[in-house]
């Protein structure tokens, strides 16, 4: 307001912090940025210390009321930035009371956390390193040595540090068991207990029955129908396809160890079974052009017919036309 410019620039920014304050006990995160960032220009040149840590101070609650209300990536190293520029003993108000070092602290997990890659762990996504990124993070939420963190009431986190810990430590486990199930099912299997294990600990439902699933899968062994050989990891090193097994074949065949046939499907092992997709993609190529030359060569014929045809006609045309003179 017009009245404000009559204020020393000493009182403009007490009611531009207070202002934000008063958004920031409201909620209204991003509101309350937008005064803090005032607060942050009104004492970008002043010479009074006191001041100079009032801005630093705003910029930080600034870009953390801002992540808090747009949770990314660059929010979070912006606030960390902002933050890192502070005494860690410097106590701030979001609203309740927090000191600065362990707000940063905590930003730097969440901001680690945010820039890892998501293992898709339904379709095999394997990364060694980033199993080793993610045991790393769970190593550091262990050394924060506090249950909840201290920015969890502002960004509504309800999990403590060791489930957190725990959580993050079973999927680092996961993604080396995706390593290892097309080389080393059994090694595999070994990475799943471990990582099951941590799962049960937080009660993790889906990650359980995801697990239980895929463990079952590699252990079980069969044998090629085609080649004979043994193999252990379904849907890893071997498939089922479906084919028709009448009563004699289930009847000689069924009890055979490891197992050649399930139902009505035989069991194949993925070198045969890429063996008979390259044969049979082979066979559609070599159909698919024979048609294709076919096609060509009567379009051809046709082409020509029909060239036949409009020359003939145009040769009338004009045979009718000196008749008609």
């Amino acid at each position: 307001m017009s009245w404000q410019l009559w204020k020393s620039k000493d009182e403009r920014i007490k009611i531009e912090w207070d202002n934000a304050a008063n958004l920031r006990n409201q909620g209204k995160w991003l509101e309350a940025a937008s005064h803090y960032d005032q607060v942050e220009k009104m004492s970008a040149d002043s010479s009074d210390p006191s001041i100079k840590e009032l801005g630093a101070i705003s910029k930080a609650l600034s870009r953390l009321f801002i992540s808090r209300q747009n949770y990314t990536l660059d929010n979070l190293n912006l606030c960390s930035l902002a933050m890192s520029k502070l005494n860690p003993d410097t106590k701030l108000e979001i609203p309740y009371e927090a000191k600065a070092g362990e707000i940063l602290q905590e930003i730097l997990l969440l901001s680690k956390e945010a820039s890892l890659k998501k293992p898709d762990l339904n379709n095999g996504m394997a990364d060694g390193a980033l199993a080793d990124e993610y045991e790393k993070l769970a190593q550091e939420y262990l050394g924060l040595g506090r249950e909840k963190l201290v920015v969890g009431g502002l960004y509504n986190i309800s999990y403590t540090t060791f489930n957190k810990a725990v959580s993050l430590m079973g999927t680092s486990r996961v993604i080396k068991g995706r390593v290892e199930e097309s080389s080393d099912p059994s090694k595999a299997v070994d990475y799943y207990s471990e990582a099951l294990g941590y799962f049960n600990q937080i009660n993790d439902k889906d990650m359980q029955a995801m697990l239980e699933g895929r463990t079952k899968k590699l252990v079980s062994m069969a044998k090629c129908w085609l080649c004979g050989r043994p193999m252990q990891g379904e849907e890893v090193n071997f498939v089922y396809l479906r084919s028709y097994i009448t009563p004699y074949l289930s009847g000689k065949f069924n009890s055979e160890m490891p197992a050649v046939l399930k139902n009505d499907a035989v069991a194949v092992c993925n070198g045969c079974y890429g063996a008979m997709s390259i044969l049979s993609e082979s066979i559609s190529d070599r159909v698919s052009k024979e048609y294709y030359n076919r096609a060509i060569v009567e379009m051809n014929r046709m082409r020509e017919q029909l060239e036949n045809e409009i020359a003939s006609c145009r040769s009338e045309i004009s045979s009718l036309r000196f008749r008609a003179r």
